[in-house]
């Protein structure tokens, strides 16, 4: 019966209107579960089924499933982030950025190096939607450094850094 509905639904509502639609429910869902963890850190932090259900709604609300991590590791990340005392460093930016982000403590900050111009802007908007201050995401193009190329990041203080997270 479900199919059937699907279908019928498929064939009367306009496809733009069905993607725009489902848009929408993703940024709904990830603003809802981000304020939830915002809010009880604990109770969606302990590695149970309701944790992994809450970082799947945010993987799924986020809607970048091929580049987003995994439940387990936001998870982590979180629990690392919640507990640190310093400067988190991230190498990159995303989903991660924005747990991180919702269960650290106020006088922790994180410092994110993303070297595409325009996920970074993606970043910062949406940390603006959910009022998180204590992140500043850096555009850092790789530059070269002979062997290997890394971020260019002259003029950022990366000093007191507690944790660091790559991914």
């Amino acid at each position: 019966m479900k199919s059937f509905i699907k279908l019928i639904i498929g064939l009367i509502v306009p496809f733009q209107l069905r993607r725009k639609v489902r848009q929408l429910n993703k940024k709904w869902v990830l603003n809802y579960h981000l304020n939830k963890i915002k809010h009880n850190p604990d109770k969606y932090l302990d590695g149970s089924t309701k944790s992994f259900y809450l970082m799947n709604r945010l993987i799924y609300g986020w809607g970048n499933p091929d580049w987003s991590a995994d439940a387990i590791y936001l998870i982590e990340c979180a629990n690392q982030a919640k507990n640190a005392n310093g400067l988190i460093l991230e190498c990159g930016s995303g989903l991660t950025t924005l747990v991180m982000s919702a269960v650290c403590n106020d006088n922790v900050s994180i410092v994110c190096l993303e070297h595409h111009g325009q996920w970074a802007l993606k970043i910062r908007e949406q940390l603006e939607r959910n009022n998180s201050s204590n992140v500043s995401v850096n555009y850092c193009p790789l530059k070269s450094y002979g062997d290997y190329d890394w971020y260019h990041i002259d003029g950022i203080n990366l000093d007191n850094i507690a944790l660091v997270i790559c991914d």
